[in-house]
């Protein structure tokens, strides 16, 4: 991708990691850092997790655009499948062993003797969002790098039914229903609520990805032709949601798809610019590392940095740990991007240059 072209989108993904980094500052601290907070600040606040739900849709919009990109390789889905699990996989893995050896002391006896587990093995193998019995997360936020895997397998078929701008929005449509209502119906349910299940599985988030897709068809192929049957479906699913809870999402993701069509035309400097490309491009290692980073300044005491006596002083220290988390986490990121994820990125693609050249061979 042509570097300047699309700044629009590394930029996106800088207002998505910091948004997580904000929610974070808020649950993760164990210290009252929003002890004056006015309920309707902290629900907001709250609601800066659905920076990961933008993370979603830039991901499928990307992956979309490489898809047609590369459409003529001769092994493409073999190669796409390498290409994101050296992505990911590198930075990821690493983090699970490092919190699994430190769960056991660093013992290696009993960290091999842990890694037998199933619950290790579902985070290894990205699984761990498909059923409440797994669903416990080794690495802090890794239900989305499972919920982000779960869809990496299902994007080779995707591409075949979901061909245009109707489809694209009629998927949308059929699977945020799908998740409304099995989130209506069992969300009572004592063993899908165990960690926030209900909210984090791979059936409730996947509706999200519609819509990178949606954006790729509306900017990338300029089709804007939709079924009117899919306008009345997206009129009825709104009407629903006036009578049942929709997806805690469901706004944040219309105003992101919104703002990433605008941002491909306009590109407007508050949200794309060079600060926030540079976030951006180091946002997958910035998502992994700022748990790391809020347990080590907790632990150090570096909770209240102020006295906290009225709201002002509460908000003031809120943005003080927030600019001191994001800082180093950045800082930090860009060690293990350049350290981590680009050599584990190189990694996958000798193996496809050399799985080409074998093929060559055979042939």
């Amino acid at each position: 991708m042509e570097p300047k072209k699309f700044e629009y989108i590394d930029s996106l993904r800088g207002i998505a990691i910091l948004l997580v980094v904000g929610v974070h500052i808020l649950t993760y601290f164990k210290g009252n850092t929003s002890e004056f907070f006015p309920p309707l600040l902290t629900e907001y606040i709250y609601d800066f997790r659905c920076g990961v739900s933008l993370f979603f849709i830039v991901s499928a919009y990307t992956l979309a655009m490489s898809h047609d990109r590369r459409s003529d390789e001769k092994y493409a889905s073999r190669n796409f499948f390498i290409r994101r699990f050296f992505r990911i996989a590198p930075i990821y893995y690493l983090a699970i062993i490092y919190i699994y050896l430190y769960r056991y002391n660093f013992n290696v006896a009993d960290f091999i003797e842990g890694t037998k587990s199933f619950w290790f093995v579902s985070n290894f193998l990205f699984i761990n969002t498909l059923s409440p019995h797994i669903i416990g997360i080794i690495v802090p936020g890794g239900w989305s790098v499972s919920v982000e895997f779960m869809f990496y397998i299902l994007f080779p078929i995707l591409t075949i039914w979901v061909k245009n701008t109707n489809r694209s929005l009629l998927f949308f449509c059929i699977m945020i229903t799908i998740a409304a209502l099995f989130h209506y119906i069992y969300k009572d349910d004592p063993l899908l609520s165990k960690f926030e299940f209900m909210e984090i599985n791979f059936l409730y988030q996947i509706p999200i990805f519609f819509l990178g897709i949606f954006a790729y068809h509306i900017i990338q192929k300029k089709d804007y032709r939709i079924n009117p049957v899919t306008i009345l479906f997206a009129a009825a699913i709104i009407i629903m949601f006036a009578h049942i809870d929709y997806p805690y999402y469901f706004p944040w993701i219309i105003a992101f798809t919104v703002l990433l069509v605008v941002q491909s035309k306009y590109s407007l400097k508050i949200f794309s610019n060079k600060i926030l490309a540079q976030i951006g491009k180091v946002s997958f290692s910035m998502y992994i590392i700022h748990f790391f980073v809020i347990q080590i300044l907790e632990s150090l005491g570096f909770v209240q940095i102020i006295p906290i006596t009225n709201l002002a002083s509460s908000l003031l220290n809120f943005c003080m740990l927030y600019l001191a988390v994001a800082l180093i986490t950045f800082l930090i990121a860009n060690i293990t991007y350049k350290l981590i994820e680009i050599p584990g990125q190189n990694l996958g693609k000798k193996i496809i240059k050399k799985l080409d050249q074998q093929n060559k061979i055979t042939v």
